[in-house]
């Protein structure tokens, strides 16, 4: 694998807070655009300018203009300062009292395209052209992909040296994570990273699927192979990451059609008066609320297929289950077919049955980073909204710089 130091333009060190900001699938699109229009300076006007005019229609040039015209504004107030070619160390103290952490640099777009960055998640071509026109305009991007792999003892020591100092920028978020980023201390800390990387024959996409297709997509007509510019990443070791599922939620369908069937097929299943949460599942186990019955339903031996993909909880509920009953053939366009973060609490689902928007929910154990990287290896994608992946890093807090 090939690695570079990236240019980038980060905040100014005392306007970092009011600068960066988790975006959206993390803060609700209300409080998104409260802070866009009380701060002047913040980055959300760059990637959300509609929050200030909205008249500006998404996907439009007008929509593009206005996003770089704000970009601009942020570097002409000094808000954003350009920075040399750099590697970065990033460290997240996460709301529950673990720490996350990686290595920001830039990967290769070429990497990428031949297979050896290894996705687990097909994209979209409308969202990845929409994000392909966005980089475009800004010369820019704003947020790492979040790439995985089992990483050597050498990057912890070199990290533990590296956070000795006082962190370069820091930032608290409204989940009360706290990020902090370091700069590497000069070209031999560069030199030692990419060694290490150069002896890895992959990685592994976390989170970012559109991003890392988009990105490279445009380097490459933009600038060519070998241009020295690479994929903003944040790269970790996998066991650090933090692994969550995705309730299902189904609308529009009878619980009963499910109960019938589960007890015609002979599924094992039992009814639970106590609530479940992800943490509490086992693989294998999957949970399933509606307003009136709580239950965990087990999978069989017989439901398991061959290959890495056909031996997940999301694809057994799926096509064991799912497609069986209520004819769901493809979740990633399915209407009847909600999502919501499986650590989203159990009064959030609650209330949705009691107001009858959807009438049935799942959730399992989450999948590990093992069995995504078995999946990737295989060249199986899994299904839409099968993991959510922590951390999450504020948009704006590092941007790598295309110009």
């Amino acid at each position: 694998m090939r690695v570079f130091p990236i240019t980038t333009l980060l905040p100014e060190k005392n306007q970092a807070q009011r600068v960066a900001s988790l975006g959206s699938g993390k803060l609700s699109a209300e409080v998104l655009q409260s802070k866009a229009q009380a701060l002047k300076d913040s980055y959300l006007r760059v990637v959300k300018p509609q929050f200030i005019d909205s008249s500006l229609i998404s996907e439009t040039q007008e929509f593009y203009d206005k996003s770089r015209q704000n970009l601009m504004n942020l570097i002409r107030m000094g808000c954003l300062l350009p920075h040399p070619k750099d590697m970065f160390f990033y460290e997240q103290h996460h709301h529950s009292g673990i720490k996350l952490s990686g290595w920001i640099l830039g990967v290769d777009a070429e990497d990428y395209l031949n297979g050896k960055i290894k996705k687990h998640e097909n994209t979209v071509t409308s969202k990845e052209n929409r994000l392909v026109r966005h980089i475009a305009a800004l010369e820019s991007m704003a947020e790492p992909v979040l790439l995985s792999q089992k990483l050597p003892d050498t990057l912890r020591l070199l990290s533990e040296e590296i956070c000795r100092k006082e962190a370069d920028l820091q930032v608290s978020d409204e989940l009360y994570n706290i990020h902090r980023v370091w700069k590497m201390r000069g070209p031999e800390d560069i030199q030692q990273i990419q060694d290490v990387f150069s002896n890895f024959d992959s990685l592994y996409i976390a989170d970012g699927h559109h991003r890392c297709a988009a990105s490279s997509r445009y380097l490459i007509e933009r600038y060519g192979a070998n241009s020295g510019k690479g994929i903003m990443a944040l790269i970790m070791d996998e066991d650090e990451l933090l692994v969550k599922p995705f309730y299902r939620m189904l609308s529009n369908v009878d619980p009963n059609v499910l109960w019938n069937f589960l007890d015609n097929e002979k599924i094992h299943h039992w009814e639970v008066a106590h609530s479940l949460n992800y943490e509490d599942l086992k693989k294998g186990q999957i949970l399933c609320i509606t307003q009136e019955i709580r239950c965990v339903i087990e999978v069989s031996p017989e439901m398991l297929g061959d290959s890495a993909l056909s031996k997940l909880d999301v694809r057994i509920l799926e096509t064991e289950i799912l497609r069986k009953t209520f004819d769901l053939k493809d979740s990633s366009t399915e209407d009847r077919l909600s999502f919501m973060r499986g650590d989203t609490p159990l009064d959030s689902i609650s209330r949705k049955l009691n107001d009858k928007e959807i009438d049935i929910a799942f959730l399992f154990a989450p999948n590990t980073m093992g069995e995504i990287r078995l999946v990737a290896d295989q060249g199986d994608t899994m299904p839409a909204k099968s993991t959510f992946i922590e951390p999450k890093i504020p948009t704006g807090l590092v941007i790598e710089d295309y110009r």
